[in-house]
């Protein structure tokens, strides 16, 4: 939904079926990412064995594969072939998720860390 969001914001001149092709590729290809990166992992259903570094592995892979699908998805159905930028577009991109990954990764984390000092704080508001 914010692939298809951003893309109806940022050009809401290109008919609705493109920019759902769009967040549906992207989808569907990081999709495939998380699910081939958990089997090679061996990660469990129950993500009991997931650890930080396949947090990180996960998270750089599905930046990159986002970034360069989306651009490519993107420049295909608005000028109908591959542009010279689509490499840095792509890269813009998968840095823009990798640093949004890392701080929600970042803000899990302390949240994890520091959940007591947390629901403590909360218990005191409600009283």
């Amino acid at each position: 939904m914010a692939i298809f969001a951003r893309l109806m914001f940022t050009d809401s001149s290109q008919p609705l079926t493109s920019w759902l092709l769009a967040a549906a590729s992207v989808t569907l290809a990081l999709y495939l990412v998380v699910e081939y990166g958990l089997k090679l992992m061996k990660v469990d259903r129950d993500f009991s064995n997931l650890q930080y570094y396949q947090i990180v592995v996960l998270a750089t892979a599905t930046s990159i594969v986002n970034g360069f699908v989306f651009a490519y998805v993107v420049s295909a159905l608005t000028i109908g072939q591959m542009s010279g930028g689509l490499f840095h577009s792509g890269f813009t991109t998968v840095m823009g998720n990798f640093a949004g990954n890392a701080i929600v990764v970042c803000v899990a984390m302390l949240i994890v860390k520091n959940k007591l000092i947390i629901i403590n704080f909360i218990k005191g508001i409600k009283n």
